[in-house]
């Protein structure tokens, strides 16, 4: 062959060689690069999320016909999402350490067992919230892409936001918080309409795209990624130093998929030294890179200090640094406890006081990793002696916070006040003592008390909302900190508080048991002054009203300029408030700074004549007085129809509007029972139906006050079909709902020649009750209208009904071992025998008890033995034996 010849030959296919590398493979029109799909268009939307994920090895496709196909249009179910969400945070490595064997509350494929049991340990699965095979909805992915992004804890500071999307009113409410998270930290955005669709199905082209941008706010653990920083560029080769300082050399192929900053394929020549890149490679083959990747940072803040407590059970430490300053450390799943001396990993409960730590953060301030320095040189705390091992020589300690061990041995000494020869033996369970420990051995006990519970006083140095530990200071200058339970009783100088109201520097009055905070009395001030009254006389010139107090003393107070006036809930003046209307105010420094004015009066019936038309009324003021009616006089009264004077009895509640010395308007407040028979969460209203079965529907708008059995923030969504509620009106307007109160007991007394039951509660309290009217009893499913079916000791829930008489319900006892209780006091399972296992419905207001204590749903354990109460399917009473 000629050689000028052979030499363009050589030339051409090198050109063409060069070109293959550096130019994006769709240039050449070849369909060979890594991650393709038939079915994925360069032109879809999704195409680089879904290449990216799926060389990551989140997203994989389906074979058929000797071909893959992703299927971007398909609907993701659940399980597929939660194994997407798992793959995407690198935890698949976790699911060879899980016992499979472990009781699991619902079905999943035995293949998948495993990585679900990963998830409910990661908490991306929580409680009942999961069905494997169900289409994951859009409100459903919004709650998992934000625990996958662990922010959860936000939840409650965005409730006040307002969504842009003009379908927010559908979405169900229990993930309401959860997309207004997921919408802040942009994973999750509306269609073109600005409609959020929330109940609509994800697609498997959506799902990779919502998991790919929380990449943004979690460290990749993905051992074929590789992100950081471009130092070398040499035609194919590329030289990137990882955000860990690592240095790889990597090659690009004509298979590789480059992506620039906007999503658009870009050639080699298009890096740039210093560009961040993200890369996914096999070996040193890069087959998926894109620009300017999201940095997660890891935050080079570190603090020194020394541990003054630990609470295993809230994952939580307490620190003490040089300056002498609190500070709480609330753990996440993230957080790696280490020693310094040989980097091995340390329990959070192998924690003890006063061992020196350095802890570093993110970029978020949580805690990454905590070093442990030292071993205890010297310590001291405060607990109640949970267990005591004279063999192990072991003695545990519970606080705050959970159970803390130490050792002991033939040096600890013990001290008992007025006993000079004390020792181990005089310790009992139960006991308060104070320990000093040394190199992890107790040095000395001493007793603070026997086996009581304590009151202490203090000021608070610090207090953390989130893990409710409370650090404050006693008159002798020790620090303590204890937890306060979720329902403390709370007040300032006798006024009803909540635990974020509580500020540093507060006086406070806590009593403690079982080494937590069971009340507090803030005493060094009180919430708000505020009273009720009415208006005796006006002086608008110099803003002075006079008000006549609840127990009818006349007080003057000045108004002042900046004094909030609200007039029936809505912004008023001074000069609008009259004579004779009914007033709530607060004062500062005895001068009004906050007034709430009606012009109606609340008052109760004392004497009502229609022919007189006169009305006899005691107000909230303590105040008896008299009103003509006007002839034409508007009553409303909810449930009645055409009402007049006749239909208003003494003792009934009204609010009354008076013009010109007569009632004008007169509205009654009634309270009309109701079984639920539909739910609409998302709308917040309900369908119910009365005695005679006639159907209307209830809508909780912001003012209407919703009490379930006292449950702290109830939420429509907490109500259940053929649950019983009461539905209180003022007028045509409803006020409150709330559930019929159950009572659970056992039967006392049986009366039959009275027709009447006494019930004998397990607080020590008696209820006796007529069996008259519509009253009935249930018993294995059948209904008996009369008491010879009840037995003295009978265990029974007594329930309004929607007629004139209650429903007793006679309960059968089913014992086994505790497999689940769901935190929601919802369903609880049981392990019967060693192969069956059942499922029970439980009501919100089940008895969880031991003995006469009753606990919530974190006080039962896996295997803890129980016996159940329940009738019709549903659980009253669960007793940890």
């Amino acid at each position: 062959m000629n050689k000028g010849l052979m030499r363009n030959v050589v030339l051409v296919f090198i050109a063409v060689f060069v070109i293959n590398i550096l130019a994006p493979v769709t240039a050449l029109g070849l369909d060979i690069r890594y991650g393709y799909f038939p079915d994925v268009a360069d032109n879809h939307w999704a195409k680089q999320v879904i290449t990216k994920m799926n060389l990551r090895n989140v997203a994989s496709g389906y074979e058929e016909n000797g071909l893959r196909y992703f299927k971007p249009d398909q609907s993701v179910s659940q399980g597929e999402a939660v194994l997407m969400a798992l793959r995407t945070m690198g935890l698949q490595d976790k699911e060879a350490q899980v016992d499979t064997g472990r009781f699991i509350s619902f079905s999943v494929p035995e293949w998948a067992k495993a990585a679900v049991l990963v998830a409910v340990d990661e908490e991306l699965i929580v409680g009942g919230q999961f069905t494997w095979s169900q289409e994951a909805s859009r409100g459903w992915i919004a709650q998992l892409l934000v625990r996958i992004i662990d922010k959860e804890d936000e939840l409650d500071s965005v409730s006040g936001e307002i969504l842009p999307y003009n379908d927010s009113y559908a979405i169900p409410f229990q993930y309401l918080n959860y997309v207004k998270v997921a919408n802040k930290y942009g994973l999750l955005k509306g269609d073109a309409n600005n409609a959020f669709l929330p109940n609509d199905s994800v697609t498997r082209a959506q799902m990779v795209a919502f998991l790919s941008r929380t990449e943004a706010y979690i460290n990749v653990k993905a051992s074929n990624v590789v992100i950081g920083k471009a130092t070398g560029i040499n035609g194919s080769n590329v030289t990137v130093e990882s955000d860990d300082g690592t240095e790889y050399t990597l090659i690009c192929n004509i298979s590789t998929n480059l992506f620039g900053t906007s999503g658009d394929e870009i050639w080699v020549t298009d890096l740039q030294l210093g560009s961040r890149v993200y890369t996914i490679v096999d070996g040193n083959t890069i087959k998926y890179l894109d620009l300017n990747p999201p940095q997660f940072q890891q935050s080079s803040i570190s603090n020194k200090g020394t541990i003054f407590q630990v609470y295993p059970e809230e994952n939580t430490i307490v620190l003490k640094n040089k300056e002498g300053k609190i500070e709480t450390l609330s753990l996440t799943a993230n957080t790696k406890i280490v020693s310094e001396s040989d980097g091995t990993a340390i329990a959070i409960d192998k924690l003890v006081k006063d061992q020196e730590v350095s802890v570093s953060f993110d970029s978020n301030g949580r805690p990454l990793k905590i070093t442990v320095l030292s071993g205890v040189t010297s310590t001291d705390g405060q607990g109640v002696v949970y267990h005591l091992d004279k063999d192990l020589k072991l003695l545990t300690l519970k606080n705050a916070g959970g159970l803390a061990a130490y050792l002991y041995n033939e040096e600890t000494q013990v001290g008992i006040s007025n006993n000079r020869f004390a020792s181990l033996d005089d310790i009992k369970i139960g006991d308060s003592i104070q320990v000093e420990v040394a190199e992890g051995i107790l040095t000395k006990i001493t007793l603070v008390a026997s086996e009581v519970d304590l009151s202490s006083s203090g000021i608070v140095k610090q207090i953390s909302i989130d893990s409710r530990i409370l650090t404050y200071q006693t008159p002798d200058n020790q620090l303590k900190a204890h937890y306060v339970e979720n329902n403390a009783a709370i007040e300032f100088s006798g006024q009803v508080g909540t635990l974020s109201e509580i500020i540093v520097g507060d006086a406070i009055e806590v009593k403690i048991e079982n080494a937590k905070i069971t009340s507090l009395s803030v005493t060094n001030r009180k919430l708000y002054e505020r009273s009720k009254g009415s208006v005796v006389s006006t002086d608008y010139t110099n803003r002075i009203l006079t008000i006549r107090d609840s127990g009818s003393q006349l007080n003057a107070y000045e108004v002042t300029s900046s004094a909030e006036i609200l007039i029936n809930n809505k912004t008023g003046y001074l000069h609008e408030i009259k004579k004779d209307m009914q007033v709530e105010l607060e004062l500062s420094e005895d001068k009004i700074t906050y007034l709430s004015a009606r012009d109606t009066l609340l008052g109760t019936v004392v004497r009502v004549s229609n022919s007189t038309k006169v009305m006899e009324l005691s107000l909230e003021t303590g105040e008896t007085k008299s009103y003509s009616v006007h002839s034409s006089v508007d009553i409303d009264m909810e449930d009645i129809s055409s009402t007049d004077l006749d239909d208003i009895n003494k003792g009934d509640v009204v609010e009354v509007k008076i013009e010109s010395t007569k009632i004008t308007e007169i509205k009654v407040q009634r309270t009309l029972a109701y079984k639920i028979v539909e739910t609409f969460s998302g709308t917040s209203r309900i369908r119910v139906v009365n005695d005679d079965n006639d159907s209307r529907y209830l809508y909780f708008y912001s003012a209407v006050e919703l009490d379930i059995n006292g449950k702290t923030n109830a939420k429509v969504s907490d109500l259940k079909v053929n649950d019983i509620i009461k539905a209180t009106f003022l007028g045509y307007d409803l006020k409150k709902v709330e559930m019929a109160p159950v009572i659970i007991g056992s039967v006392a007394a049986v009366n039959s020649a009275e027709s009447s039951l006494t019930i004998s509660t397990y607080d020590g309290r008696n209820f006796t009750y007529k069996f008259e009217g519509s009253s009935k009893v249930l018993k294995n499913g059948q209904s008996y209208y009369h008491l010879g079916i009840v037995a003295v000791g009978d265990r029974v829930a007594v329930e309004e009904s929607l007629g004139s008489g209650k429903v007793y319900t006679i309960m059968n006892k089913v014992s086994g071992k505790v497999g689940a209780l769901y935190k929601d006091k919802t369903r609880i399972y049981l392990q019967i025998t060693q192969t069956n296992w059942q499922q029970y419905e439980m009501l919100t207001s089940a008895y969880l008890h031991m003995g006469a204590v009753e606990l919530t749903t974190t006080d039962f354990k896996l295997n803890d033995q129980v016996d159940i109460y329940l009738a019709n399917n549903k659980v009253y009473e669960v007793v940890k034996k």
